[in-house]
């Protein structure tokens, strides 16, 4: 099984933060946490992992590795065979964590200083690493952290605000395990561009099945957000699709990315 890129990204700092995050549990707090959101469609904590040098259509389909909601929800990706080519959609896992929990990361966060206000992370001299996003929502603000190729040269390019970053992360890794998938209520759907086709690796196409159709245009990327009854229609089609399958729109192949839509920023921002 392959592990979440959240998951891979993390794992060459998270065993050098194991001492600090065993010792210092996230449900072992008191009552200092600051106010969060406590509802079930409401952003606590999200981590996103994307950018560095990857293929177009999968920088385009980069989904939250970690979503905390309010209501003590969190919706991680969910381990997905270590096949070629992978699903079309990327499978979401949730679990039920308690109070104390959420609060615990919240009050994390401030003992760790992210909660202060901007900092500055630095930037190795490494082109083709990810971007870590990391953003927190307490005491009626969002902080929203982005360090680039974090886990890399973190001493000698931004030192303290990294480490803590780090730390941060290693708690949300000690997380219980999603139990159960965790269905979208919609999917943000976008054209990479056109279809080009492995030789050694033909896949089928699939036809569009929907009224609505995605386009891609020069340098903007839109985006289609699909729900309700066209999401059903979508989700038909998707199972007869993978990450690589070429989709018939106007009489074209295209490469189109598929994102599950999670609580946060918009999917499609205007």
């Amino acid at each position: 099984m392959r592990r979440p890129r959240y998951v891979v990204a993390i794992l060459g700092f998270a065993v050098a933060s194991a001492a600090g995050a065993c010792g210092d549990d996230t449900t072992d707090v008191g009552s200092g946490a600051p106010d969060r959101p406590t509802g079930a469609g409401e952003v606590v904590v999200q981590v996103l992992v994307d950018g560095g040098f990857v293929p177009r259509e999968v920088a385009l389909a980069s989904v939250p590795a970690t979503t905390v909601l309010g209501d003590g929800t969190v919706v991680t990706q969910a381990p997905t065979p270590a096949i070629y080519p992978g699903p079309a959609l990327a499978p979401l896992q949730a679990v039920k964590v308690d109070v104390a929990t959420v609060d615990g990361l919240v009050a994390r966060a401030a003992r760790l200083g992210l909660l202060a206000g901007p900092l500055e992370f630095g930037r190795p001299p490494v082109a083709d690493a990810p971007n870590t996003t990391v953003t927190i929502v307490a005491g009626g603000q969002t902080h929203r952290h982005v360090a680039a190729a974090l886990g890399i040269s973190d001493e000698t390019t931004g030192g303290a605000p990294r480490r803590a970053l780090r730390e941060f992360l290693a708690a949300i890794e000690q997380l219980p395990p999603g139990t159960q998938a965790w269905e979208p209520s919609a999917i943000a759907v976008r054209v990479a561009g056109p279809y080009r086709s492995d030789p050694q690796l033909p896949q089928p196409p699939v036809a569009w099945p929907l009224a609505r159709v995605p386009v891609d245009a020069g340098a903007g990327t839109p985006c289609l957000v699909v729900e309700g009854d066209d999401l059903r229609l979508l989700r038909t089609a998707l199972a007869r699709a993978n990450a690589r399958t070429p989709w018939l729109i106007g009489g074209s192949a295209r490469s189109v990315a598929f994102v599950p839509v999670v609580p946060g920023p918009p999917p499609c921002p205007a």
